[in-house]
C-alpha cells in the first residue's frame, strides 16, 4: 500500500432487486467508493420471479404510453438505463431469489442473510424493490433506500412524476434508513421546486443530487457517530403505480399548456419591487399574521429597489437597499435617511463594476459594516464605513472563490456566523453556512454543508434577531415563485457541527395591496420593520419584442437538440 492510499472507513454492501438498472444508481455506488469513507465488500442481485405473460400484456395495455414516454426520457443523463453489474464487478454479483409479499417488498432466506453478516457492515444500499425483515437490521446502520416524494426510487416507479402530474409546487427526495413498517427515517433529504413543464428535467435534477447524499451520510457518521438528520422525520407509505394511457396523455397536454404560459408570462411581464415601512417590531410579525400595512417608497419608472436593512446611528434611522436600473442590468446600494417616519432624499453609496444587492449591516467594536451580495465578483467583502453613511472602503474578503447568495453575517454564541446560498448550486435552494471566532476570519465552513436543501426555506431573507430566548432566522420561500414569501424559523441547534431549525410564522404579500407578487426580506430597525414587496408589470413594447424574439430563438435552438418533455 503507498503512503497515498487511504482505508476506507466504513463497509458497504449494494442489494439490487430490479430488472433495470439507471446510471444514478451505478453513479451513486461509485461516488461512495470515490469518497475514501466506504469500501464495497458485497453486491446482491435478488431476482424476484418474472410476470406472467398476460400480466405483461396487460401491463403493456394499460400503461405503454407511459411506457414509451419513459423510455424516451431516460435515452440520457442520469435515468440511463444499464446494466448495474458492471459497476458492481469489483466485488462479483451474488444472484439470489426472492418473493416479493403483497406490499411489494421481499425477505431474504437464511443463506443470503447469513452471507452478510459474515460481512461485517456498516450499511446496505438498496436499489429496486425495498427489502424487509431480519435483513433491515443486518448492518450497524441498517438498510437505506432512496424515496422520491412518498415513492420508492425503483425502476418501475414513476420518479418525481406525480408532483409533475398534479401541479404540486415541491418534490422532495429522501434517502432514508428503512424500517419494519415500510416507513423511514431520514438520513439526508430535500426540497426541490417542480420544474412543471417537464418530468425529465424534474426528475435528472433530482437523481443527480441524490449521488452525493450517501457519502455525506458516511461523513456525518464519521464525525458525530449519528446517521440521521434531526428531527427524527418518517416517511409516507409506499406507492408505485406507473401511470394509465389517459393519464399519460393527460400529463402530456398539461406540460405542454404550461410551457406555453411560462414563455407568455417571462415575455410579457417583469417583476417590479419596492421598499415598505411597518410600524410594528420584528415580534409582531411573528405573533401576528396580519401586520400593519406598509407604507412604501415612491414608484420608480426605470428602477425597482429592494432587500432593505436598517440601523438606528445616532437617534435617526437609516435604510440601505439595492437599487435595480432596468436599462443598465445591474444594482447598486443605496441608501436614503428616514425622519419622522417619512424617506429623505435617496443616494447611491456604493457601486462596483458588478452588480450589488443585500446590504448586510451590522456594528462591531464601534465601527458600522456593510456586506453586499456580489455574487459576480464570486466574492464575500466586508465594508467599513469611514464617513457613515458614506465612505465605505473595503477592509477584507471574508469568503473568496464563492458566489454566495444574499451572505448574512451575524453573531450567536461564541461564534461569528455567515449564511448564504450559493448561484451555482440553485440560489433558493442549499443553505451553507461558515464560522469564525473573530469577524475578519479566518471563515470554516460548517462540518454539514451544506446545511439545508428546501426551496421553501433555505435562501436567507434578511438578518437574524432575537425574540425571548430563541434566535429566528427569516428564510425565502420561493416554492411557488422566487421571493414568494418569507419564513420565520426557530433555530434549535447551532454548532460548527449541527444546524437544525423549525419553521415558525410565515409573512406572505398582501394579495389585494399594492405588491400582491411576494416578500423575500424582513430587517427589524428599532420599532419598525422594513420589507420589500414585488409585482408584475407589462414590459414596454419595446423591451417586450426583443425578450419575444430571445424566447423564440431559445425555443429553435432546444428543438434543434431534440430536448424531450
Amino acid at each position: 500500500m503507498t503512503t497515498e492510499s487511504r482505508m476506507p472507513g466504513m463497509r458497504f454492501g449494494v442489494l439490487v432487486c430490479t430488472p433495470l438498472t439507471r446510471s444514478w444508481q451505478a453513479r451513486s455506488v461509485a461516488a461512495l467508493v470515490e469518497s475514501g469513507r466506504a469500501e464495497l465488500v458485497l453486491a446482491m442481485n435478488c431476482r424476484s420471479p418474472r410476470p406472467r405473460t398476460h400480466e405483461r400484456l396487460h401491463r403493456w395495455a394499460a400503461t405503454a404510453l407511459f411506457l414509451a414516454y419513459d423510455k424516451l426520457s431516460s435515452r440520457a443523463g442520469p435515468a440511463r438505463r444499464l446494466d448495474l453489474a458492471g459497476a458492481l464487478a469489483s466485488v462479483g454479483v451474488v444472484e439470489v431469489d426472492v418473493e416479493p409479499n403483497a406490499d411489494g417488498r421481499y425477505e431474504l432466506g437464511a443463506a443470503a442473510l447469513g452471507r452478510i453478516r459474515d460481512q461485517d457492515l456498516d450499511f446496505l444500499l438498496c436499489f429496486g424493490r425495498e427489502p424487509r425483515g431480519a435483513v433491515l437490521a443486518a448492518a450497524r446502520h441498517g438498510a437505506w433506500a432512496y424515496r422520491c416524494g412518498c415513492l420508492p426510487a425503483s425502476d418501475r416507479g414513476p420518479l418525481c412524476l406525480r408532483e409533475v402530474y398534479d401541479d404540486r409546487p415541491v418534490t422532495e427526495a429522501f434517502l432514508c434508513r428503512l424500517d419494519h413498517q415500510a416507513n423511514g427515517t431520514v438520513l439526508r433529504g430535500g426540497r426541490y421546486r417542480t420544474v412543471r413543464r417537464s418530468w425529465k428535467a424534474n426528475r435528472d435534477r433530482i437523481l443527480r443530487e441524490l449521488v452525493t447524499w450517501a457519502p455525506e451520510v458516511c461523513a456525518r457518521i464519521a464525525d458525530t457517530g449519528v446517521a440521521e438528520e434531526p428531527p427524527r422525520r418518517d416517511l409516507p407509505s409506499l406507492s408505485s403505480e406507473e401511470p394509465t394511457n389517459l393519464e399519460t396523455a393527460k400529463l402530456l397536454a398539461a406540460i405542454g399548456s404550461r410551457h406555453v404560459r411560462e414563455v407568455v408570462g417571462e415575455v410579457v411581464w417583469r417583476e417590479n419591487w419596492n421598499v415598505g415601512i411597518v410600524a410594528a417590531p420584528v415580534e409582531r410579525l411573528l405573533e401576528d399574521g396580519a401586520p400593519p400595512s406598509p407604507k412604501w417608497l415612491p414608484a420608480r419608472r426605470h428602477s425597482y429597489v429592494a432587500d432593505p436593512f436598517g440601523i438606528e446611528v445616532g437617534g435617526r434611522t437609516h435604510l440601505f437597499y439595492e437599487r435595480w436600473d432596468y436599462r443598465a442590468h445591474k444594482g447598486v446600494i443605496a441608501h436614503l435617511e428616514l425622519d419622522a417616519g417619512s424617506p429623505a432624499a435617496e443616494e447611491v453609496v456604493l457601486e462596483l463594476p458588478v452588480h450589488l444587492s443585500y446590504p448586510s449591516l451590522l456594528q462591531h467594536e464601534g465601527a458600522i459594516y456593510l456586506i453586499p451580495e456580489s455574487v459576480q465578483a464570486r466574492e464575500v467583502g466586508l465594508y467599513r464605513a469611514e464617513s457613515f453613511p458614506r465612505g465605505w472602503r473595503k477592509v477584507a474578503t471574508l469568503l473568496e472563490g464563492v458566489a454566495a447568495v444574499d451572505p448574512t453575517v451575524f453573531r450567536h454564541g461564541d461564534k461569528w456566523w455567515l449564511f448564504a446560498t450559493l448561484a451555482d448550486q440553485g440560489p433558493d435552494l442549499k443553505l451553507f453556512a461558515w464560522h469564525a471566532e473573530q469577524l475578519l476570519g479566518p471563515w470554516w465552513p460548517h462540518a454539514r454543508n451544506p446545511i439545508k436543501i428546501d426551496i421553501g426555506s433555505a435562501r436567507p431573507a434578511g438578518p437574524p434577531f432575537v425574540h425571548g430566548a430563541s434566535l429566528y432566522r427569516p428564510s425565502q420561500d420561493a416554492s411557488e415563485t422566487y421571493g414568494g414569501r418569507v419564513v420565520f424559523n426557530r433555530v434549535t441547534s447551532l454548532s460548527s457541527t449541527t444546524f437544525s431549525e423549525e419553521a415558525v410564522a410565515t409573512l406572505s404579500p398582501d394579495r389585494c395591496g399594492m405588491f400582491p407578487g411576494g416578500v423575500h426580506t424582513v430587517s427589524p430597525v428599532g420599532e419598525v420593520t422594513v420589507i420589500d414587496g414585488k409585482r408584475l408589470v407589462l414590459r414596454p413594447p419595446g423591451v417586450l419584442l426583443r425578450a419575444l424574439g430571445s424566447r423564440v430563438s431559445g425555443v429553435v435552438r432546444r428543438g434543434r437538440g431534440g430536448r424531450a418533455l
